[in-house]
């Protein structure tokens, strides 16, 4: 029972950092209610009313980094973490979010019907976005780590992109190729923001 209760945790965790994704880099603005930077557990719409302790978040934030927000997903900070990452990319990139393309991605192999995967692109700059859902039949009883499922993602790929390097702008890690490996691309989350290296772009 312990098992199946903290794996649903993480799987809720999973869906949330999903949606949080999503509505940083879809069309559109997106909404945030003040006092849900950290996990919110209520059983009904946030409270803009309500008090927020800003300067608890301010302090997760000045220290946090990947490998701290991982450790701790429990408290809140890895949700922190990537929206202050999104955040600062739509800022850093205006233009792509108010006017660039939109367009859905092929992937292809065992964990397709798990993966989200669109691309936003405007003059110069390109940004390909990958989110995980329905994981409930793949992760099960591993607790040995908060993200296991890079490991089962194995010929999972998204093909049809055009030869750039590529950054993620959650872990930092760089990869290249034509085609995006989704064990590679998600080796350390369950989303991923991927932007190509400018001195590579090709089209």
């Amino acid at each position: 029972m312990i098992v199946r209760i903290c794996c649903a945790i993480r799987l809720g965790a999973y869906n949330s950092l999903s949606q949080l994704v999503l509505k940083n880099t879809l069309p559109g603005v997106p909404d945030f209610y003040q006092g849900t930077e950290f996990w919110d557990l209520s059983l009904v719409d946030p409270d803009n009313r309500r008090p927020v302790d800003y300067t608890a978040r301010q302090g997760v934030l000045a220290g946090l980094d990947l490998p701290k927000a991982l450790h701790h997903w429990r408290e809140g900070g890895l949700k922190l973490f990537i929206a202050h990452r999104l955040l600062a990319l739509r800022s850093q990139m205006p233009g792509l979010f108010r006017t660039g393309s939109y367009e859905p991605l092929t992937v292809e192999g065992p964990l397709a019907r798990s993966m989200i995967a669109f691309e936003r692109r405007t003059e110069g700059q390109t940004l390909i976005i990958i989110v995980s859902r329905n994981l409930g039949a793949t992760v099960r009883g591993d607790l040995a780590a908060f993200w296991p499922v890079n490991a089962l993602a194995a010929g999972t790929v998204i093909t049809d992109i055009h030869g750039h390097h590529w950054t993620d702008l959650l872990s930092g890690r760089r990869f290249d190729g034509d085609t995006i490996d989704i064990a590679t691309a998600l080796a350390a989350l369950p989303v991923a923001v991927l932007r190509a290296d400018t001195d590579a772009e090709s089209r």
